[in-house]
């Protein structure tokens, strides 16, 4: 292996997001190579949360993904991704029917809503699969994500 075909594993700590974004990259394929830090910035090819990004759409419909691990991708991707384009297609958007979907870009025949003080959820009672989940660490975040995307509708 050559260093144009590997990927330098920059991540100092050892995390559940590493071990996990580790595990997606090499369920990928994805040749991950540990070296020193003195070599490692020499290097173009390191992680990053596009490359992390492009794995987990690429396998997501085979890995396994507990529930406490598609939140921590969630804020790992919201952190780094604020305008919310590269979530589209990743399954990581959390329903208040317990379930998840797939981010997509907002259309009349598919909608998931945003439940507030003056209209909530209650209001259509049996669609608990159509509403965002409240009450998740990064709810502020996906609201102001909702706000400037066109991925949501409001009520």
């Amino acid at each position: 292996m050559n260093s144009r075909n590997a990927v330098f594993d920059n991540m100092e700590d050892k995390t559940e997001l590493q071990a996990l974004i580790r595990r997606i990259l090499l369920e990928n394929q994805t040749k991950i190579v540990s070296a020193p830090v003195f070599i490692k910035k020499h290097f173009v090819n390191q992680i990053t949360p596009t490359l992390v990004c492009q794995s987990l759409k690429n396998k997501q419909s085979v890995l396994s993904l507990q529930e406490s691990e598609k939140f921590i991708l969630l804020k790992y991707f919201l952190d780094n991704f604020p305008n919310g384009a590269e979530l589209i297609s990743m399954r990581l958007l959390p329903l208040a029917d317990g379930t998840w979907t797939e981010f997509k870009q907002f259309t009349q025949v598919e909608k998931i809503y945003v439940e507030s003080p003056d209209h909530p959820r209650t209001l259509l009672p049996g669609l608990e699969r159509m509403f965002l989940r409240q009450g998740v660490s990064m709810f502020a975040q996906l609201k102001k994500l909702v706000s400037k995307s066109k991925m949501f509708k409001v009520l």
